[in-house]
């Protein structure tokens, strides 16, 4: 890639010395415009960048774990969890195993209303492109700074995070007070299997458990999981980003959607679950006329695979 990328500045700034006599310079932190190189099946698409770099890169994150969540990914999981109409109904956010607090405090933003890129440069123009519309621009910051006052103001304190690590909790901490939310969200030092029920009567637990041999994922931590759900949050929406079907049956939750998303190069399965309180995959109870309960007998190897 860094091959590629000095080809493709060498061949622009050699064009501008042959056509001006000058050979620019060039700033690889700040430059006057970002052009990206796409390689695919033997064709190369050269573009202007008018983001002014990675876009999840939103200008809070202080301080970060061994394998951080990229923001933009825990705005997708918000969103497929339904968490603006959550939090509008009056419902809280929880995440049992918070790492840097990425998905609370990206909660914690999008239920005040900030923009994703507010605290990126202090909302300076992304590109000094000439034919970048900066007055366009700068009617856009000052809306979404008015939209952010009014919002951070009504900001609820709804946000529960915890987590076994110290180490994290004071990585979370640290990002929540850079942006600005660390008074919404309550953090604990706290293991997941002693998960103790939000004040919340509803809301949505969400998690980025590990989920690659890097961090020790195992079907016993994702059990454990679904077990405290189960326990402190029966009524509330379950999203979890897990790593394969093993991992996501480990939990015993039924989903009721599922996402194939990926986290930088690794696959991962995204579980929508309408509530916490719900039966085993491995086993399924129905009421018989009688009124007595009825429970199956654990599937069979082959058929957990056909469901």
């Amino acid at each position: 890639a860094r091959f590629a990328a000095l080809r493709v500045k060498d061949a622009v700034v050699d064009r501008l010395r042959e056509q001006f006599g000058v050979r620019p310079s060039v700033d690889t932190d700040a430059p006057d415009l970002r052009l990206n190189l796409l390689v695919r099946k033997g064709r190369a698409t050269l573009s202007v960048d008018l983001g002014g770099g990675s876009l999840h890169r939103r200008g809070w994150r202080a301080m970060q774990n061994e394998a951080p969540l990229k923001e933009t990914l825990a705005a997708a999981m918000l969103l497929r969890g339904g968490w603006p109409k959550i939090y509008g109904e009056g419902g809280g956010l929880l995440d049992p195993m918070c790492g840097s607090g990425t998905l609370l405090i990206e909660g914690a933003l999008m239920a005040a209303d900030v923009a994703p890129g507010l605290a990126r440069n202090n909302a300076a123009a992304p590109s000094r492109w000439l034919k970048f519309d900066a007055a366009l621009w700068q009617r856009l910051v000052d809306e979404a700074r008015e939209r952010e006052h009014i919002g951070r103001a009504s900001l609820r304190t709804v946000f529960h995070g915890s987590d076994a690590d110290p180490h994290a909790i004071r990585a979370a901490s640290a990002n929540a007070g850079a942006a600005g939310v660390a008074d919404a969200i309550a953090f604990r030092t706290l293991p997941v299997r002693l998960l103790e029920a939000p004040p919340e009567a509803s809301g949505l637990a969400i998690c980025n458990p590990p989920y690659d041999q890097r961090l020790a994922a195992d079907d016993g931590l994702y059990r454990e999981l679904g077990d405290a759900l189960q326990r402190a949050t029966p009524d509330w929406r379950v999203t979890i980003l897990a790593g394969d079907e093993s991992l996501a049956r480990a939990t015993g939750l039924r989903a009721t959607k599922r996402y194939a998303f990926f986290n930088g190069a690794l696959e991962c399965m995204l579980l929508v679950c309408e509530h916490a309180r719900t039966a085993s995959h491995n086993e399924t109870a129905s009421s018989v006329a009688d009124g007595t309960t009825r429970v199956a007998t654990p599937l069979s190897e082959g058929a957990q695979m056909i469901a």
